[in-house]
């Protein structure tokens, strides 16, 4: 238990920094289905509404490592994050409330909490960066307790870079989760490193242009 408690405290401060790596500003955004930076007009902007979906791609896992010493907690074979975008305009970022699943774990993951969504262009490019919010996944840690990570707070998680023709567009995640609830005891580390290799999925093109 002392070694849990010193390694929680060390965690709060390497998680604390990890927070305010890579916080961005809102800016004017939209998805677009053609390759512009910039303008992309409402011919080829989605439409409001459409499911945005990033899932691993086969032989792909998502991980939650101990922050301090690298090591896994949990690893899932199979996941998902997906939801319906309202698309951004001119003074407006694309955002959506989203669902997380995580299946085919070493820690089978006993619920999962839906979060928002927002991407906001980078400026000069046709990607974007990924802002998650709200989300979290319980499951029971090598020591058996039951503990809950996720965003407590609007998070860039990544960017979003555009594949061949726009499809199959990828988002890597390397980024703290905190510790949203202990459901045991206190023996919850305080936070964790989620690591995925995401893929955009669908037959729609994906672009990020600012408007």
């Amino acid at each position: 238990m002392k070694y849990l408690k010193m390694l929680g405290l060390a965690a709060i401060a390497a998680g604390a920094l990890m927070a305010f790596v890579g916080a961005s500003t809102a800016s004017a955004t939209v998805l677009c289905e053609t390759n512009v930076t910039s303008n992309c007009g409402s011919a080829w902007s989605w439409a409001n509404g459409s499911t945005v979906t990033f899932s691993l791609a086969p032989g792909a896992s998502a991980k939650l490592k101990d922050p301090i010493f690298g090591t896994t907690i949990n690893t899932c074979t199979a996941s998902s994050v997906s939801g319906a975008v309202t698309n951004g305009s001119s003074t407006t970022t694309p955002n959506g409330t989203a669902h997380g699943t995580f299946t085919e774990c070493t820690k089978p993951v006993s619920e999962a909490t839906d979060g928002t969504i927002e991407i906001h262009s980078i400026s000069g490019s046709d990607q974007g960066t990924v802002t998650a919010n709200g989300f979290a996944f319980t499951f029971e840690d090598p020591f058996g307790h039951m503990c809950a990570y996720g965003f407590n707070a609007a998070t860039d998680t990544g960017n979003f870079v555009p594949g061949t023709n726009g499809l199959d567009g990828t988002l890597n995640i390397n980024h703290a989760v905190s510790l949203i609830a202990a459901h045991s005891d206190e023996g919850c580390i305080s936070s964790g490193t989620w690591t995925a290799n995401y893929t955009q999925t669908g037959s729609t093109p994906l672009y990020i242009s600012a408007s």
